[in-house]
């Protein structure tokens, strides 16, 4: 993925690629409604440990901001 802000290139794995094209989307805006946008309805502590732990990944890497609220 090519980060037009920074000039950056980032790999992405198939998930961290669905992932933030679901945020980019606006269809999710932290861990628990990115796990119900990419079908998991019950997710594990498991999964949304590593799906939180992918969004402080993109934000390290500028991809996204986090906010409050």
């Amino acid at each position: 993925m090519y980060d037009d802000s920074s000039g950056s290139l980032h790999a992405l794995t198939p998930i961290a690629g669905e992932a933030f094209g679901l945020i980019q989307a606006g269809q999710a805006r932290d861990a628990q409604s990115l796990a119900q946008a990419m079908g998991l309805v019950e997710p594990a502590a498991e999964e949304l440990d590593m799906l939180q732990s992918l969004l402080v990944q993109f934000e390290s890497m500028g991809l996204v901001e986090c906010t409050q609220g």
